[in-house]
């Protein structure tokens, strides 16, 4: 690899093959003193290496990488994608009982898992205003498994992170 491409690879091209390479792990909660076991919490983190809880620089990157874990059922790194609120409100906005469930669910309706997880997020589909953003699947070509909605995205020190999430309509006509 180049020099000029190594320069392009940046935190939401490296997160994924990163967590795919082990030298990122995901941690489900703090560890309770001298048992060695996790405690749960509602959402797991992504951790770096030297600790650091980390998210994506990018919304659109947030919104590929839930796209890419539905696709294959990795319910753990979609749901970190959420904070606690939102991934509760994604979970009941496809009737189900969490954030796994609902990723679990939807993983089970995509039909081209490739073409799923490939989805290209353009800059059209994602309204950006300051620290805030929205981005809409009715806005992006998904044609192999279920639109997972309109998400509420916030940057946070850590990167940014779904804060909020609604359906929008099946067929995306306007309301």
């Amino acid at each position: 690899m180049g020099r000029s491409s190594r320069a392009k690879l940046g935190v939401p091209v490296l997160l994924p093959l990163l967590l795919a390479s082990g030298c990122v792990q995901i941690v489900s909660g703090p560890e309770e003193a001298g048992t060695g076991e996790s405690q749960p919490t509602a959402s797991p983190q992504v951790v770096s290496p030297g600790g650091v809880v980390r998210t994506s620089d990018n919304p659109r990157e947030v919104i590929r990488v839930v796209y890419a874990s539905v696709a294959n059922e990795d319910t753990r790194l979609a749901c970190t994608m959420f904070s606690p609120e939102a991934g509760k409100a994604f979970a009941a906005n496809f009737g189900k009982a969490d954030c796994p469930e609902a990723i679990t669910h939807l993983a089970k309706q995509v039909t081209d898992k490739i073409r799923y997880k490939n989805i290209q997020v353009d800059e059209q589909a994602v309204l950006a205003s300051g620290g805030k953003s929205t981005a809409f699947s009715c806005a992006l070509a998904v044609t192999t498994g279920p639109r997972l909605g309109e998400f509420a995205l916030e940057r946070s020190p850590d990167g940014w992170l779904v804060t909020g999430h609604r359906t929008e309509p099946a067929d995306c006509s306007p309301s």
